[in-house]
C-alpha cells in the first residue's frame, strides 16, 4: 500500500512519460497548450484522489487503465491528428513507460528494498531517469517522427502499426513472476532480465527500421517527383523560349519595315490627315507582342516554374497572388533546389485548391533577409476530405512537402506546414 506521496510520484511518471507523445505532436495542437497542460494535470491529479480514496476497496490496477484511457480520449480533443497516428503514438509511450516501470521492479528485487507492491526510492529514481532519457532522445530526433507522422504515403500502416507496442507492452505487463520474491533468485532475474533488454532493443530495432524503409521508399519516389517536376520546367522553359523566338522575330521584322512605317506616317502628318495617322498607328501599336512571360521575380528558372503554375491555376479559375523576391543567381542554392520548392509549393495548393467549391485562393510570398530567404504560402483547402483519398493514385502522393523539407534542411533552414480554419499554412526557409 502506497502512501499519498508514494502514490503522486508514481502518476508523476506517467505524465512525465506523456511527453513522449507530446513532443513531435505539438504543431497538431488543437487547443492552446495551457489547455493541453491543465487537462493532463487535471486527469492525473484526480486519478491519484481517486486511487489514494479507493485504495482500501478498489484495484489499484483498474484506476492506472482508466487513467490512461482518459489520457488519451483527452489528447483525441487536444490534438488536431488522425486518430490512429495519435495512437500509435500513445502506445510507443506507454510502451516506453513500461520499460521504464520494469527498471524500478529490477532494481528493486536486485537490492532487496521493496516487495511487488512496496516503494522503492532507488527504483524510482532510474525509472524516471530512464523516462528522461528517453524524452532526451525524442527531442533530439523530434523532426524525423513529425516527418514520419506526415507521410501519407502508408496510410494503410497505420491501420496495423500500433500491434506491436500493443504487444510489447502486455509483454512487459506479465514479465515479472506471479510470485515477485522468485525474481530475486538468479536464473529466473537473469532470465527476465536479458528477456527485457532484447525487447527493449528488438523495439528500438523496430523503429528504426520502421523510420528507414520509410525514408528510402519515400526518398526514391521524390528523386523521381523532382525528375518529373525538373522536366517540366525544361519544357516550360522551352515554350516559353520559343515564344520569345517568335516574339523577337516579329520585332525583326517590325524594325526592317519601320522605313516604310515611317513613311507613311509622315504622309499623313504632311497631308493633315489625322484620323488616318491615328488608325495606322492604332493597327502598329497592336501589331506589337506583348510579353507572355510574368516577370514575378529576377530569376529565370523559378520566374517560369512560377509562370507554369499560375497559368494552371488560372485554367482552374483559382484566384493566385503570386509577390516573391528570388535572386537571380546564389552561390550557395542552385536554381534546381529553388524550382523544387517553389514548384513543390505550388502543385501541392493547386491540388489541394481543386477539391474547394468556393472560392479557391493561392497567396505565394517570399523575401530576403541577409542571407536567408523566407517562403510563405497560404492556400484553401477542403478540411472535410481525409488525406488518404486526395489524389491517392499517385504514386508521388504525399512526399513533396518531404522533399521541400528535406532541401531547406541542406541548406541550412527547415520548413513547417500546418492547418488552421480551412487554410493550409506553409513556411520554408533557407540560406542563400
Amino acid at each position: 500500500m502506497f502512501t499519498p506521496l508514494q502514490t503522486a510520484i508514481l502518476y508523476g511518471s506517467f505524465l512525465l512519460g506523456l511527453v513522449i507523445m507530446i513532443i513531435p505532436a505539438h504543431i497538431c495542437l488543437r487547443q492552446s497548450r495551457y489547455v493541453l497542460l491543465l487537462g493532463f494535470l487535471s486527469i492525473t491529479v484526480l486519478s491519484i484522489l481517486l486511487d489514494i480514496l479507493t485504495g482500501p476497496y478498489f484495484s489499484s490496477t483498474i484506476i492506472k487503465l482508466l487513467f490512461f484511457i482518459v489520457s488519451f480520449l483527452f489528447s483525441l480533443y487536444a490534438f488536431q491528428l488522425p486518430w490512429k497516428k495519435l495512437l500509435y503514438l500513445f502506445l510507443t509511450s506507454t510502451t516506453f513507460l513500461s520499460f521504464g516501470r520494469l527498471v524500478n521492479s529490477f532494481i528493486a528485487a536486485k537490492l532487496g528494498q521493496a516487495e511487488e507492491n512496496e516503494f522503492s526510492r532507488v527504483g524510482t529514481v532510474f525509472q524516471y531517469m530512464f523516462t528522461l532519457l528517453i524524452i532526451l532522445v525524442t527531442i533530439l530526433i523530434r523532426k524525423r517522427i513529425r516527418w514520419f507522422l506526415d507521410n501519407h504515403y502508408y496510410e494503410k500502416l497505420w491501420n496495423y502499426v500500433w500491434l506491436i507496442p500493443t504487444i510489447i507492452t502486455t509483454t512487459n505487463l506479465y514479465a515479472i513472476p506471479l510470485d515477485y520474491s522468485n525474481i530475486r533468485r538468479g536464473r529466473v532475474f537473469s532470465s527476465a532480465l536479458l528477456l527485457e533488454a532484447s525487447l527493449l532493443l528488438l523495439y528500438l530495432f523496430f523503429l528504426v527500421l520502421l523510420y528507414y524503409n520509410t525514408y528510402n521508399v519515400v526518398r526514391n519516389l521524390n528523386l523521381s517527383s523532382n525528375l518529373s517536376l525538373l522536366e517540366s520546367q525544361i519544357n516550360n522553359q522551352w515554350e516559353r523560349s520559343e515564344e520569345y523566338r517568335k516574339s523577337q522575330e516579329i520585332l525583326r521584322r517590325q524594325r526592317h519595315d519601320l522605313r516604310h512605317q515611317y513613311a507613311v506616317l509622315s504622309y499623313y502628318l504632311k497631308q493633315k490627315e489625322w484620323d488616318k495617322m491615328e488608325a495606322y498607328l492604332k493597327e502598329l501599336t497592336d501589331a506589337v507582342p506583348e510579353s507572355s512571360l510574368p516577370a514575378f521575380c529576377l530569376n529565370p528558372c523559378v520566374n517560369a516554374i512560377c509562370s507554369y503554375y499560375a497559368s494552371k491555376a488560372n485554367s482552374s479559375s483559382i484566384n493566385i497572388s503570386i509577390q516573391i523576391d528570388v535572386p537571380e543567381h546564389s552561390d550557395n542554392v542552385i536554381d534546381s533546389h529553388l524550382c523544387i520548392i517553389f514548384g513543390n509549393l505550388l502543385d501541392n495548393a493547386i491540388k489541394a485548391c481543386q477539391q474547394v467549391s468556393r472560392n479557391p485562393f493561392i497567396k505565394l510570398r517570399s523575401k530576403r533577409d541577409y542571407d536567408m530567404l523566407y517562403i510563405t504560402m497560404d492556400n484553401s483547402f477542403n478540411p472535410l476530405i481525409p488525406k488518404a483519398k486526395q489524389n491517392k493514385n499517385s504514386p508521388e502522393h504525399g512526399i513533396g512537402l518531404f522533399s521541400v523539407r528535406s532541401i531547406a534542411e541542406s541548406h541550412k533552414g527547415d520548413a513547417e506546414f500546418k492547418e488552421e480554419n480551412g487554410v493550409f499554412l506553409s513556411s520554408v526557409w533557407l540560406h542563400i
